[in-house]
């Protein structure tokens, strides 16, 4: 037994335990990337003080709040797709099973989504 099989219980001798292993880990990582993004949305504009700059310029509340989040959407995505890259990289010595990978990349998408909207909402509530 290696330490993969220590960590997340699948054998490194299996054709699909590298995907494995990357299916088990994305959601503790999504889970720490999420937060670290969100809490940054509004509360650096707070400690910076230029949210009041920010609130009035000439667009609306909802353009801002929509923007912001975009942006941290965008940058998880983009972490998404790195991830995706490496197993790429992976089907080159391995054969991956995409008809399994796609669905569940775009469920950890929506997810990202979700929980980042709720994390602006935080982030907008609190002061540090």
């Amino acid at each position: 037994m290696g330490p993969v099989f220590l960590l997340t219980g699948f054998r490194a001798d299996r054709p699909l335990s590298v995907v494995l292993l990357m299916v088990a880990v994305a959601p503790i990582v999504t889970l720490t990337l999420i937060p670290l993004i969100a809490a940054r949305l509004f509360v650096e504009e707070k400690q910076t003080r230029t949210i009041e700059t920010l609130f009035t310029s000439p667009i609306s509340d909802y353009e801002i709040i929509l923007g912001k989040w975009l942006g941290a959407v965008s940058m998880y995505v983009l972490i998404l797709a790195l991830s995706l890259a490496e197993l790429a990289a992976i089907r080159l010595f391995r054969s991956v099973d995409w008809s399994t990978v796609t669905p569940y990349y775009s469920a950890l998408a929506l997810q990202g989504c979700g929980v980042l909207a709720v994390g602006e909402c935080l982030s907008m509530s609190t002061k540090h």
